[in-house]
């Protein structure tokens, strides 16, 4: 069992709910948070922002699955960044689980 964490903006949620859908990932915890960039040590030029800090609309899924299931919604993740010519991605990271009491199976 792996246990992924995926962030990604806000206007990437129907693309999310979409591919986790085409990955069979029926079983989700998802919610909405608010990305943080301190901006202090970009040179001034350089932010368009206009301030010290950007807060952005964010969502987060937590998902446990099988270790192939898991790997595949990584490699379909990564096809979806190389698709997009955007600067924001969707980010996954995958732990492993030494113990659950997971009995979705």
């Amino acid at each position: 069992m792996k246990l992924a964490i995926i962030t990604a903006i806000e206007a990437y949620k129907e693309q999310m709910f979409e591919i986790l859908k085409q990955n069979k990932i029926s079983s989700f915890t998802f919610y909405e948070a608010s990305g943080f960039k301190d901006l202090t040590t970009i040179n001034i030029q350089e932010n368009w922002f206009g301030s010290d800090h950007f807060f952005s609309p964010s969502i987060i899924f937590n998902i446990i699955a099988e270790d192939k299931e898991i790997n595949k919604l990584f490699t379909a993740l990564d096809s979806f960044n190389i698709s997009r010519e955007s600067d924001s991605k969707i980010h996954i990271s995958i732990l492993n689980i030494e113990k659950s009491n997971s009995n979705d199976k």
